[in-house]
């Protein structure tokens, strides 16, 4: 059986990001919900940017290689450079709205900017108004999404369409780990649930395991479809009766589940199908995530290493500053 070298978790409960990382068999507490505001800087960047003299892209990171498992989500994949991804999403017909927060999978960054995620969505930006109607409303009845309780993103209303990619690196050498997509469709261009199966499996390959789901679970409802695919370091299939399956299906295909990832599994594509209520045979929402496990922990690790050693040198700087000034007594 494959031992875990550990693995670090994260839960999106509404807009509040909470994560806990440890190296032993078992996570750590996930940390109290960030106070309203919290983690809001001059590195929250939303921008609605023209990139029509930058389309199509020019990216610098490598193209897979032959006979690599398909792993992009709308040509974003695990491995590209943070300035890639955002040209990718940029030149997107969806026309995104690019935003970046400055914190997630590590929150204590003191004052040094850092990208960890970056959304792309077609939703309306929410007035102030709208914000304060939906804080004092249930959740079934919120339709501002993401820009309280902590999170750095702006509220917006309407999205049909959002993709979040999570990165490790210090600013300006991040690299892409995990990609997710979320995607609703309207009352008159819900795809059937055969023709959208069908276009993942050409797109991905036969899974490692289809599931119709009979209980709640990850985030999707009894009857909707699950589809994974799990590969090792390797990068060969696994299939759904090897115990590795199991121990390395822990990300969600929505980017607002729960999420655990570890050093000793590859890349998992997770997609979840749910079905339209008045009609079982179409589509309500497609969520699907994909995150190269060993490179986003072993990303991670370093990570946190550079910005301990970063904050340590800012720590020693001040101190050298602070010692050259004659105290006035």
């Amino acid at each position: 059986m494959t031992r875990f070298l550990g693995y670090c978790q994260l839960t999106l409960l509404a807009t509040v990001l909470m994560v806990g990382c440890g190296s032993s068999g078992e996570p750590e507490a996930a940390e109290a919900p960030p106070q309203a505001g919290e983690g809001r800087n001059s590195e929250t960047e939303p921008t609605v940017e023209d990139t029509a003299d930058r389309c199509p892209p020019v990216l610098s990171t490598p193209a897979p290689a032959a006979g690599q498992a398909v792993d992009d989500i709308v040509g974003v994949r695990p491995g590209q450079s943070f300035d890639d991804v955002h040209a990718r999403l940029g030149c997107r017909e969806e026309g995104y709205t690019l935003e970046v927060a400055s914190r997630w999978v590590i929150r204590d960054t003191g004052d040094l900017p850092t990208r960890q995620v970056l959304r792309a969505t077609n939703g309306v930006a929410c007035s102030g108004q709208e914000i304060a109607r939906d804080m004092g409303s249930i959740a079934g009845n919120q339709r501002c999404i993401g820009g309280f309780s902590g999170s750095n993103f702006r509220a917006v209303r309407d999205a049909t369409d959002e993709v979040y990619v999570g990165f490790t690196g210090m600013f300006g050498q991040e690299i892409a780990g995990a990609v997710w997509r979320s995607r609703s469709y309207p009352e008159d261009a819900r795809p059937s649930v055969d023709k959208l199966e069908q276009a993942l499996i050409d797109k991905y390959g036969e899974p490692s395991h289809r599931e119709e789901m009979r209980l709640h679970n990850w985030g999707m409802r009894k009857g909707d479809i699950s589809l994974n695919w799990v590969y090792d370091l390797r990068g060969r299939r696994v299939s759904a009766e090897n115990p590795q399956y199991q121990q390395c299906l822990t990300i969600s295909p929505a980017f607002s589940g729960t999420h655990r990832w570890s050093g000793s599994c590859g890349t998992v594509v997770r997609a979840g199908i749910a079905k339209y209520h008045g009609n079982d045979l179409l589509v309500d929402r497609f969520d699907i995530g994909v995150m190269d496990q060993k490179a986003f922990y072993e990303g991670g690790e370093r990570f946190k290493a550079e910005l301990a050693a970063a904050l340590e040198q800012q720590r020693q700087d001040a101190a050298r500053e602070a010692a050259a000034v004659m105290p006035d007594l």
